[in-house]
């Protein structure tokens, strides 16, 4: 699949938490 690895993109992390987070909230 196209999921990056946690381990080497703490940001990709982040930035999809926070998208799903705005997405959920808007």
């Amino acid at each position: 699949g196209m999921l990056p690895d946690p381990k080497n993109t703490p940001i990709i992390v982040s930035w999809m938490i926070a998208q799903v987070v705005t997405t959920g909230a808007g």
